[in-house]
């Protein structure tokens, strides 16, 4: 995990700090689950994808930031009915901004920091809407 600092007062996270490196593989959250932003990071190794999704609600999906920190990342972007748009690769240092469905492949061994709208839910899955290529 990196190193997480926070900054409180009145008992109230107020900041929060990731420092550089230590990052675990898989999809981490470090910000309580009813802020308002979602702050993660995620480490993939290569040939790792993620499924087509969306995050709900379908009305307006949340909306999400992608950073990459480390490594090489294909992204998919899809209408929130499954329309493929187009794709971009994304290297160390690139960001893009997700307002529909999108799915991500990763080229080398990546790590990637996600800033989502929340709150984040209970259970993770119930924010995704699986989608099917159209």
């Amino acid at each position: 995990m990196p190193k997480i600092e926070k900054i409180n007062h009145n008992d109230k996270e107020i900041a929060i700090i990731l420092r550089k490196g230590g990052n675990e593989e898989g999809f981490h959250v470090f910000t309580p689950k009813e802020f308002p932003l979602q702050l993660g990071i995620n480490k993939r190794n290569a040939g790792d994808r993620s499924t087509i999704h969306v995050h709900t609600p379908m009305e307006n999906p949340r909306q999400e930031i992608i950073h990459i920190l480390k490594g090489r990342v294909r992204v998919k972007v899809y209408t929130k009915d499954g329309r493929f748009t187009g794709d971009a690769e994304l290297n160390d240092g690139d960001t893009i901004l997700l307002t529909e469905g999108h799915g991500l492949e990763f080229l080398e061994d990546t790590e990637i920091l996600e800033i989502k709208q929340g709150p984040y839910p209970e259970n993770p899955e119930s924010d995704k809407l699986y989608l099917e290529e159209s």
